[in-house]
């Protein structure tokens, strides 16, 4: 009796695999240089008066910003899968934090290496430009 080394399940797992590999390399070409990104916060709200932003990554301390109603300030840079700019919001006593700009969150989430955020008194929302529409994402604490 002859014994095969092929199953089913074998066979199916060796596709899977496969999948996964042309993933990952597809992935790799994606990401194998620095790309042009940026994001973009808007205060976008008439009741918020002012709001202060600070932003920064590991590497980089992008400074304060003060956004009166309507204004907007916008950060270029080379968006690396590493690279991450975190920036925490303060509007009277209420504050917030978010990532703003994270390779995983740019190109799976927003969909984009350019991201924009917009605050409003209820709190901070994601543009999706594909949607065109704004998604929330967290309230003031």
């Amino acid at each position: 009796m002859r014994h095969s080394n092929s199953s089913p399940i074998r066979g199916e797992y060796m596709n899977i695999m496969a999948f996964a590999l042309l993933g990952t390399l597809i992935s790799l070409l994606m990401i194998s240089h620095a790309q042009a990104a940026s994001f973009n916060i808007t205060n976008s709200d008439t009741e918020l008066a002012m709001i202060n932003i600070i932003c920064k990554s590991k590497d980089d301390d992008l400074g304060v910003s003060y956004l009166k109603p309507s204004d907007s300030r916008e950060w270029q840079f080379n968006g690396w899968p590493w690279t991450k700019f975190s920036c925490d919001f303060q509007w009277n006593v209420k504050r917030m934090q978010q990532d703003t700009w994270t390779f995983d969150f740019a190109y799976f989430h927003a969909r984009t290496a350019d991201i924009n955020w917009q605050v409003y008194h209820d709190g901070l929302y994601l543009y999706l430009p594909l949607r065109r529409q704004l998604q929330f994402i967290q309230p003031w604490s």
